[in-house]
């Protein structure tokens, strides 16, 4: 059709029989519909070049042989199926990496993130991106600007892994979004083993029952969040519970190399991953949005950048370099475990905004934390501490044959098959290290939750799919816990069978009748609520009035598997 927008009376014959014939080559119409056109075009169902009896008579009687070949044809094309993935290309840490000669060719990273497919369709994706489970609108309201949305099925970015880094392209800020958000919840999906869901959305509707119309709450399937790159001149990025989105800012840079140059948080790595993670713990646990104590709020950002560091582990070349730069030592690993380096030289700090590294343990260091961010660093530094001692146990016997059993190495750039090695072992650490403290979210409390309860989480979960511990891991995090002053509440001893969450199996003092939870996990609730009273009615609100207890829900059109995935530790 020339012109979609032309009237129907003004359509002619011929342009109507080409349109319907388009319809019958394209091959994806119903057999009723193909039944249909192929009678008014007459023409076979089958293909196009076949002759009608209508148009070629002599040939009528060679059309059942003709479709027999043409149907013979289609079986033999050995048409591939979806892919898997979808390869984009991001900046690994954030835009600054690239102004810094030694970091500019390992900061450019590619990235697979899931290809989005459902039955009936093999691509979900449109330009925005907008797929199943963001997205992307790229509003500009300080500048009141709407800028184009990328297609990243343009078949020259299917061929080249996406837009190249820009800070100056607005679709490149829409592609690393897209690409860092979709890497995160893919994390969550398979630590979790099942599909993420967003936090359902309150809506006030009015009742109709004849009498003075009242206000009533109702919960709604949030499908898709939304991710807007550019919907802030100042220097933030949050989630937005009420509105379901993330919102990201851009700032001139107050304290940087280049003064003045504009900085912008859609373009940082741990900035996307923070936010996003956010969203996805506000999905399994929605009532951490209440600050009982101040273990929430800390809780929600220290989880956060757990995520954030973790996750920097997958991109190899920035993992190299790093270890051969700190001569295998992670724990002076800067690139591994600083957050938003660019962001905090922006504004004025000496270095990035938050580091996993560069405190000494010390066991008054929870207790003299009374703000939330420093508080939550406090979870950081331990879990990070954990990952260290878990490195270093599974490096050890490679460092004992580069040093010839001395345990010093050499002056000098190591051997890059033992960088090679060391980064294997890393990996499969943080990889395992982020998956557990993921799966801990399933035994969490729904309410009033405190890190010693994610340390029984921790443990609880570990034990569940490793129940033999052959390289420490539970013993590792105890250690790390307990060494910065984070206590375990309602535990005799530090030990994993004493931090274990008891099952109702296990426990004999379970009531014949009373309910179990789908996870088998026994939270105590007796104890916790004692300790904290105002929490009663919060409890049971959760575990009666809904089906969000320890993170399981009802609603939402994607579906769920059973059993949580995660590879055992080898």
């Amino acid at each position: 059709m020339p012109d979609p927008q032309t009237p129907v009376d003004q359509i002619t014959t011929q342009q109507r029989r080409r349109f319907l014939q388009a319809i019958l080559d394209e091959g994806k119409s119903s057999r009723a519909l193909r039944g249909y056109l192929s009678r008014t075009l007459g023409v076979s169902s089958v293909a196009s070049t076949v002759p009608s009896a209508q148009n070629e008579p002599a040939t009528a009687a060679a059309t059942p042989a003709a479709d027999a070949m043409q149907k013979a044809a289609a079986w033999r094309q050995a048409l591939p199926a979806p892919p898997v993935s979808r390869r984009l290309r991001i900046f690994a840490t954030d835009p600054g990496g690239s102004t810094t000669l030694e970091t500019a060719f390992i900061n450019v990273a590619t990235v697979e993130v899931p290809w989005e497919a459902k039955k009936g369709s093999e691509n979900l994706l449109v330009p925005g991106p907008v797929g199943e489970y963001l997205e992307v609108v790229d509003v500009d309201p300080p500048s009141a600007r709407v800028y184009d949305p990328v297609d990243l099925n343009y078949p020259y970015l299917l061929a080249q892994d996406g837009l190249a880094p820009s800070e100056g392209n607005p679709q490149f800020h829409q592609q690393m979004v897209y690409a860092v958000a979709m890497r995160t919840i893919r994390n969550f999906e398979i630590a979790l083993g099942r599909r993420a869901l967003w936090a359902e959305r309150q809506v006030e509707i009015a009742a109709h029952d004849g009498k003075d119309a009242e206000q009533r709450a109702a919960r709604t399937f949030v499908r898709r969040l939304r991710v807007y790159p550019h919907a802030l001149r100042e220097a933030n990025a949050y989630y937005s519970p009420d509105k379901r989105a993330l919102l990201f800012g851009y700032f001139p840079a107050s304290s940087s190399p280049g003064g003045g140059q504009l900085v912008f948080t859609c373009l940082s790595h741990d900035v996307i991953a923070h936010e996003c993670t956010h969203a996805l713990l506000d999905g399994i646990h929605p009532y951490y949005q209440e600050q009982t104590n101040i273990d929430v709020p800390a809780f929600h950002e220290a989880f956060a950048d757990i995520v954030a560091i973790f996750q920097h582990f997958t991109f190899p070349e920035l993992l190299r370099f790093e270890l051969d730069r700190s001569h295998g030592d992670l724990s002076h690993g800067e690139l591994m475990a600083n957050l938003a380096k660019q962001f905090g030289q922006a504004i004025g700090q000496r270095g990035a905004l938050r580091s996993a590294i560069g405190t000494r343990p010390n066991r008054d260091e929870y207790a003299e934390a009374q703000e939330p961010h420093a508080r939550g660093s406090v979870l950081v530094a331990a879990v990070f501490d954990a990952f260290l001692a878990i490195y270093q146990r599974r490096t050890r016997d490679l460092m004992r044959l580069a040093t010839g059993g001395s345990g010093i190495l050499r002056p000098g750039a190591l051997h890059p098959d033992l960088v090679g090695r060391l980064a294997e072992a890393a990996t499969k650490s943080a990889q395992h290290v982020l998956k557990l403290s993921i799966r801990a979210l399933d035994y969490m409390p729904p309410v009033d939750p405190t890190f010693g309860d994610f340390l029984r989480a921790l443990i609880t979960a570990d034990s569940d799919l490793v129940p033999d511990d052959k390289l420490g891991y539970r013993v590792a995090f105890i250690e790390a816990f307990g060494a910065r002053g984070i206590p375990a509440d309602s535990v005799r001893t530090l030990s994993p069978e004493s931090l274990r969450w008891q099952t109702a199996g296990e426990s004999r003092q379970i009531h014949p009748g009373r309910h179990r939870s789908g996870l088998g996990r026994s939270w105590r609730s007796a104890d916790r609520m004692g300790r904290r009273p105002n929490q009663r009615l919060a409890l049971a609100r959760v575990a009666v009035g809904s089906c969000e207890f320890f993170g399981s829900t009802c609603n939402g059109t994607r579906a769920r598997s059973q059993a949580p995935a995660g590879d055992r530790r080898g």
